[in-house]
């Protein structure tokens, strides 16, 4: 009598709810389906076998391209012993075609700790994820518009700015100061407008032409580059040792150091030291940009990467275009590598550029 009054509350419960939740039995039979569930896959409450969930649910990976065997269904995963966290797959259903499910999982139990069966939380993630793709067109659009319809008319304006600049001599003193102050600003947009062309390139670049190249020349250049443009007495400092040789695309790999360290230089405070380091191990190649700033929350490392994305300085009066770690971002993932953020110690930030070291017969490859 109990044990059907509480499974009565349950299924009041379930059916009040707009929760998914799935549980099975310990032979791995599906002995629960929640309302939210049978009504968004259109099948009823039944003892489906774990071999049956996939073809019978439509359950594909979160690509949508490749259908789920049933050992890597996060229910089965859950009853097999396995904490399930934010695994995202993907379902054919009627009406809606391909949406997109989050799910959180876990084992069941009994007091003795034998696994007695497995439940999953499923939570419709469709509509956020059509948000952050559009979020990325936007991006993307805005990104293009900058990279090709700003060249023609920025061009007349840097031509116009120069001619005024070569002119103030003859200029009262007021047009003269306008003159100069219009040049520098052209100045600046043309350098947004390339810094977004490189930023495009890159992104759309499939491949990289990695050279085995020595580092700590281009390192020493970039930290003198940066040092001599810092306007409050910061230091760059390089550690390396005299051949740190790694198979790299030079160019695109400068610009993400140089990037690093120009961030770094910005947000350091005055007369502080940015420190540069790199060596190899026999994966990978490690260059690492470590500041004395005040660093950047861990909450706000995988939103700064993005183009345009700024984060919050209180104490700095810094004017940023949000560029340089979304370009040394880039150049990682071009190599096939990573670019990782982390708070430095006891303050900064240090941005570590972690590229694959790929053993190749020559000195050229082409990947």
């Amino acid at each position: 009598m109990a044990d059907d009054l509480g499974s009565l509350q349950l299924q009041t419960l379930l059916s009040q709810t707009s929760a998914g939740i799935a549980a099975t039995d310990a032979r791995g039979r599906m002995t629960l389906l929640s309302p939210a569930l049978q009504h968004l896959f259109g099948v009823q409450d039944k003892p489906y076998a774990e071999d049956e969930i996939p073809e019978r649910f439509r359950l594909y990976d979160e690509s949508g391209t490749v259908p789920l065997r049933p050992h890597e269904v996060p229910l089965v995963r859950a009853r097999a012993g396995e904490v399930v966290t934010d695994v995202v797959v993907t379902a054919q259903v009627p009406e809606r075609g391909l949406i997109h499910l989050r799910c959180n999982g876990a084992p069941l139990r009994n007091q003795d700790g034998i696994i007695v069966g497995g439940i999953v939380m499923v939570e419709d993630i469709t509509s956020e994820r059509a948000a952050l793709r559009e979020q990325a067109e936007l991006r993307r659009r805005l990104i293009e518009t900058v990279n090709h319809e700003f060249r023609t008319p920025l061009s007349t304006l840097f031509g116009h700015a120069e001619l005024l600049a070569d002119a103030k001599d003859r200029l009262p003193a007021d047009l003269a100061r306008s003159a100069t102050a219009a040049l520098r600003a052209a100045e600046s947009l043309s350098d947004l407008v390339h810094t977004v062309s490189d930023l495009v390139d890159l992104g759309e670049a499939a491949r990289v032409v990695r050279i085995a190249t020595d580092l700590r020349p281009m390192l020493v250049q970039v930290a003198e580059e940066q040092q001599a443009a810092a306007t409050t007495g910061t230091r760059v400092r390089v550690e390396a040792d005299e051949h740190v040789r790694a198979p790299v695309d030079p160019d695109r790999l400068r610009k993400a150091i140089a990037a690093l360290v120009a961030n770094a230089v910005t947000y350091a405070p005055s007369d502080s030291e940015v420190l540069v380091r790199a060596w190899t191990d026999e994966c990978h190649l490690h260059v690492v940009v470590i500041d004395q700033g005040s660093g950047i929350p861990a909450a706000d490392h995988e939103r700064l990467v993005e183009p345009f994305e700024r984060g919050s300085h209180p104490q700095q009066a810094v004017s940023s275009r949000g560029l340089g770690l979304a370009v040394a971002h880039t150049v990682a993932l071009a190599h096939g590598g990573v670019l990782e953020l982390a708070n430095a110690d006891p303050r900064g930030l240090r941005a570590t550029l972690l590229l694959p070291c790929l053993t190749t017969a020559t000195d050229r490859a082409v990947v």
